[in-house]
């Protein structure tokens, strides 16, 4: 079918085994038990698929791109900043085909720009924006976009760009940002096509447990994702070693192709409430190097055993290799 065509669908009201957010960060900062402790979900949520559902015929495409947001169509900034990213990374992705994964009715700029999009509200609500990631891999595993991508961006709402072509994916993983002594930022990363075969990514993103929204999603995702592909043997580049640099979205020189524009920092949003006007984010003149970050020390969270290893679900959704 047209992927511009609108599917049915029934909007998800109600989420189970959604654990309290006062019980998740007292789980993060000190380890108490959940109680209950969360269901495991294997599946891809019923009738999540707002648009091109099902995929008669897989496209051609090089790069698969899971943009996760969960913002609302409320200001001009919003959409501004919304339809900047999906027409950044139409133009700058090397041939992209762009999957959004939303917990709410999408805004215009989603259903303009993205390919495909997915209703996802309760994956979102267990695990935040991995959760929405899984149900995108989930999707792309059983509807063979996987399958026929060369490489995969997984990118959400809190970062703006790319701000210049990114060329041909190298292989291994590239991280929007890392800094020495911690772990990679799991806002913006992209992998190539020797992980995106491998059991190390394919098991974690269709098998992982995700639960406690944001905190679980630190812990889960953000805490170990340097690490994991690193003890696997893959190689690991960024464009900054800097995590500061990754948030200076107003302060020029501008040389990475994307930096955070929230949560924090607030400096464009600042910009437009101060002026009136949404700022134009200039191309930068002389784009960073990428580093090759693969003997860098990028730790994971000093978590314990058994209460923070991701559970694995013992019933993946069919397409698993």
């Amino acid at each position: 079918m047209d992927v511009r065509v609108l599917a049915h669908h029934k909007h998800h009201s109600n989420c189970t085994d959604v654990t309290d957010d006062s019980q998740c960060s007292s789980w993060f900062f000190s380890g108490t038990a959940l109680k209950p402790y969360p269901r495991q979900h294997d599946y891809l949520e019923s009738d999540s698929v707002y648009k091109a559902a099902p995929l008669q015929k897989v496209p051609t495409f090089t790069t698969l791109v899971l943009f996760a947001s969960c913002v609302l169509e409320s200001t001009p900034y919003v959409k501004k900043i919304t339809s900047s990213t999906l027409e950044l990374l139409r133009r700058n992705v090397d041939e992209p085909f762009i999957l959004a994964i939303t917990c709410r009715r999408p805004m215009a700029a989603f259903e303009q720009h993205a390919d495909a999009i997915l209703l996802a509200p309760c994956a979102a609500a267990r695990g935040y924006d991995s959760g929405l990631w899984q149900q995108g891999f989930r999707y792309a595993l059983v509807s063979n976009l996987l399958g026929s991508a060369s490489a995969v961006l997984m990118i959400n709402d809190s970062v703006l760009g790319p701000l210049f072509k990114l060329g041909q994916t190298r292989p291994g993983v590239t991280f929007g940002a890392v800094w020495l002594g911690h772990v990679a930022s799991s806002a913006m990363s992209l992998y190539g096509e020797d992980v995106i075969r491998s059991p190390t990514f394919v098991h974690y993103w269709n098998r992982t447990h995700f639960y406690c929204a944001k905190w679980g999603s630190m812990r889960f995702l953000e805490g170990t994702l340097a690490h994991r592909y690193q003890s696997a043997g893959f190689r690991c580049a960024t464009w900054t070693a800097d995590i500061d640099e990754y948030r200076k979205i107003t302060v020029p020189p501008l040389r990475l192709p994307f930096y955070k524009h929230k949560n924090p920092p607030t400096s464009l949003y600042n910009e437009y409430v101060t002026t009136g006007r949404v700022p134009l984010v200039p191309t930068p003149t002389q784009p960073a190097p990428l580093i090759d970050c693969t003997t860098m020390l990028l730790h994971s969270y000093q978590l314990d055993a058994q209460r923070f290893v991701p559970e694995q679900a013992t019933q993946p959704i069919d397409g698993t290799p």
